[in-house]
């Protein structure tokens, strides 16, 4: 059964001091205390007549809310300083997210609000510094639509996205997988790159530099250097036991190259070296089979 917790029942509710406002689009932590921690998102805010993007910092410890970050008025700017100081990211909707073992909060992209004020698909990296209560701008650029870097020269960066996905391996690294965004060359569209973040850095693993590939299926079950899923936004993610990772869904262009999008339900494994489709149809909007419930 569901039981309702809390928030109201009504739509596009502004919210209050100790109420988050109504929104889509959000991204979220729990910490190792199961405390909900809540960003951003498309909403109202407290000035119900603008609607935008958010860039309030929200935890939710069971009982109350409490805000502890950002404005409660949408579209606000990004405040950069210097990388490694102390900043607020601005308004966005769609960022990836991920919390590390000293329970600190980490954040990337999205779309949303950049340093001068102008929207567009962000790649800056954020950290949230739980114990100073403080976000640290750590990586990535003040301006929006910033190409991706593919290079082997140590200064690769994915380039601004919003709705990738992202897994945490029992090693602390970071795994992130598409999402719609620009690619090397500045065009816009749906990506299939798979990137690492590990000691500070970034690390194009697999997939195209390039937007909307169609991917590479292979056989089902079997593993190939050559495979990976098509280009997408909105999966679905998770790993394993044995740090491999699962990838399931989205929203892309058809694998078969009739240039329509739809909904996917093809789902991946990823065991740090190779790409398996595992299951589901190359084809889009695929009717499920549910059997007997």
């Amino acid at each position: 059964d569901w039981t309702w917790l809390n928030g109201r029942s009504t739509i596009h509710d502004g919210g209050s001091v100790t109420q988050p406002a109504a929104r889509y689009g959000a991204s979220f932590w729990i910490d190792s205390s199961d405390n909900l921690w809540l960003f951003g998102g498309y909403g109202v805010g407290q000035n119900l007549s603008l609607q935008g993007q958010l860039n309030d910092l929200w935890k939710f410890d069971g009982l109350d809310w409490s805000l502890e970050s950002g404005s409660t008025e949408s579209r606000q700017s990004g405040t950069y300083t210097a990388l490694g100081s102390v900043g607020v990211p601005g308004s966005r909707r769609g960022a990836t997210s991920w919390i590390d073992a000293s329970g600190n909060l980490w954040m990337f992209g999205g779309q949303g609000y950049d340093g001068p004020g102008v929207s567009g698909e962000l790649n800056d990296l954020w950290k949230y510094d739980v114990g100073g209560s403080t976000w640290i701008w750590i990586g990535g650029s003040s301006n929006a639509d910033r190409s991706g870097s593919y290079g082997n020269n140590g200064l690769n960066y994915p380039g601004g996205r919003h709705y990738a996905t992202s897994w945490l391996d029992s090693n602390g690294d970071v795994w992130l997988f598409g999402g719609t965004g620009f690619d090397d060359s500045g065009t816009d569209g749906y990506l299939n790159d798979l990137w690492k973040f590990s000691g500070g850095y970034w690390s194009w693993v697999k997939g195209s530099s390039m937007v909307d590939s169609l991917g590479a299926y292979g056989t089902l079950g079997e593993s190939a250097s050559g495979n990976v899923p098509s280009a997408r936004y909105v999966p679905n993610a998770w790993i394993d036991d044995s740090n491999q990772l699962w990838l399931f869904g989205g929203y892309g262009y058809d694998p078969a190259g009739s240039g329509i999008e739809g909904a996917l339900n093809d789902l991946w494994t990823f065991d740090g070296t190779d790409w398996t489709w595992m299951g589901g149809t190359t084809n889009l909007d695929s009717q499920g089979a549910y059997g007997t419930q």
